[in-house]
């Protein structure tokens, strides 16, 4: 699954590259060129967001979150392409497009972040991050279909944004200074068995085989 969005996102790179460059070279930027763009825009954008929580569904970590956040990555992008493209202008129909995308960016950040588990003390900054995605994604949701305009509840929610970048920059340090307080001697080549002598976290060589490979252990 994980390579053919890959493959996917790689074709729709390339094809807004193409697209933006003729658009660039024929001097004009029109309503149809524009849509054209904005929807491969979208499209990548979209085939991103599901990628980044493959690994999170194959893990099987974070619940139903995986797959219920590609499953709104792709309903965001039907229907905020349908509505551009049929020029819409049904609030709820573009507030389900918002929706879909802000449910998708919430378990993206949610997956990635589970990437790198935080074990001891210090694991508590971990759940406290995913809870405060979740909090973010619902006063998100709340916003757009309650229509909430109060400068308290912005300002809550730029706090809850700012608490969940800094867990964002906190936790993949803290996964990192974990496995390194546990460095373990590698005696043989796990692919020919041959001895050799090499520490967890650094590439390595296997001088019978050829093959590099790397151990890393999780605190």
């Amino acid at each position: 699954m994980k390579q053919t969005f890959t493959r996917v996102a790689i074709v729709l790179i390339s094809l807004n590259a193409v697209l933006a460059v003729m658009i660039l070279a024929l001097g004009r930027m029109g309503d149809t060129e524009g849509k054209i763009l904005g929807t491969s825009l979208l499209a990548t954008a979209s085939a991103l967001l599901a990628m980044v929580q493959v690994p999170a569904l194959r893990g099987q970590r974070l619940g139903i979150a995986p797959m219920t956040g590609i499953a709104a990555s792709g309903i965001g992008f039907l229907v905020v392409a349908v509505g551009m493209w049929t020029e819409l202008e049904s609030d709820t129909w573009w507030r389900l497009g918002g929706s879909g995308y802000i449910i998708a960016v919430a378990a993206a950040v949610a997956a990635i972040l589970s990437g790198w588990p935080v074990r001891g003390r210090a694991g508590w900054v971990q759940s406290a991050a995913l809870v405060l995605i979740g909090i973010g994604a619902a006063m998100g949701l709340g916003g757009i279909w309650l229509e909430i305009d109060n400068e308290a509840f912005g300002r809550i929610f730029a706090v809850v944004l700012v608490l969940v970048a800094a867990a964002g920059l906190a936790i993949p340090i803290l996964h990192r200074s974990a496995v390194e307080e546990f460095h373990l001697s590698i005696e043989h080549c796990p692919f020919c068995g041959v001895r050799m002598h090499g520490e967890t976290d650094s590439p390595l060589v296997c001088k019978a085989c050829r093959r590099t490979f790397n151990v890393r252990v999780d605190a």
